[in-house]
């Protein structure tokens, strides 16, 4: 019976597989990219001095690569600014859904504006676009990354539970106010019996200002 199961399961996983497969090659995420970026990590506590301090040399790098789009420019700011100085090839699921957003809208040889992931800020030239391999060579890897979201979304339904059992209560007035103005002195929301103000989300922002959405 465990064996017919076991059966049963790979079945519906590999099924699930061949859709997002099918999914993978009718979406510009089909295939795989190589890339290489100008990186600059930002820890999550990064003060908001030196996250404008990082922006503003992002945004100098690209105006300047913007004025000299050889390659060989884009390769020196890399060897100069970047945290990441090697190449690398990115297939779908691979990377956070910020990077791949931008990367596979690219095409070859084409250069991204300066953007924000949970690492830190890129800013990405892909160097090659390869086709989606046969699927039989790639359901695998397809199923092992399928099994790692499963566990994320794991992770979203424990959020989900633990706001019910902590009571969790947004006070929309607050978080509309906060959204329109950029700051509020009101309730944003109770967790626990405990009211979380502006001032609260404040003092969260300066401490984590890279992690702030």
């Amino acid at each position: 019976v465990g064996s017919e199961m076991c059966i049963r399961d790979r079945v519906v996983t590999e099924k699930a597989a061949r859709r997002l497969y099918d999914k993978m090659k009718s979406g510009h995420r089909a295939g795989q990219v190589r890339v290489s970026h100008i990186f600059k990590y930002l820890p999550q506590n990064v003060s908001g001095a030196a996250l404008r301090d990082a922006v503003a040399r992002m945004d100098s790098i690209y105006e300047y690569l913007q004025r000299n789009p050889d390659s060989e420019a884009f390769d020196s700011c890399v060897e100069r600014f970047s945290d990441e100085k090697q190449a690398f090839r990115v297939s779908w699921l691979q990377m956070p859904v910020e990077f791949e957003d931008v990367v596979f809208g690219l095409s070859a040889g084409e250069m991204s504006q300066p953007f924000f992931t949970p690492q830190g800020i890129h800013i990405v030239k892909v160097l090659e676009r390869r086709e989606l391999p046969p699927f039989e060579k790639v359901k695998d890897e397809i199923m092992a990354r399928q099994s790692r979201h499963e566990a994320d979304r794991g992770v979203e339904v424990q959020v989900e539970k633990l706001k019910k059992e902590y009571r969790y209560t947004p006070d929309k007035t607050g978080v509309d106010e906060l959204i329109n103005t950029g700051r509020t002195n009101r309730t944003l929301f109770t967790l626990a019996g405990k009211n979380y103000t502006g001032h609260d989300f404040a003092r969260f922002a300066a401490a984590y200002p890279a992690g702030v959405r």
